[in-house]
């Protein structure tokens, strides 16, 4: 989570234990694997588009 932040560029986190768990939980994310062309993401603009999803999320 704290490299989460920092990618984010959120200084001022602060995690607490269990924090990934609850936030996994809370939003209903899951690991999986997916093979194949399916699988493959543009690696190009991939974190510049997901950081600002998050932070229209989180603001």
């Amino acid at each position: 989570s704290r490299d989460y932040a920092r990618r984010l560029e959120i200084n001022d986190f602060r995690e607490t234990s269990g924090w990934l768990s609850k936030f996994k939980k809370r939003y209903g994310l899951r690991q999986m694997v997916k093979h194949g062309e399916a699988g493959s993401v543009p690696c190009e603009n991939y974190w510049e588009t997901e950081r600002e999803k998050l932070r229209k999320e989180f603001d």
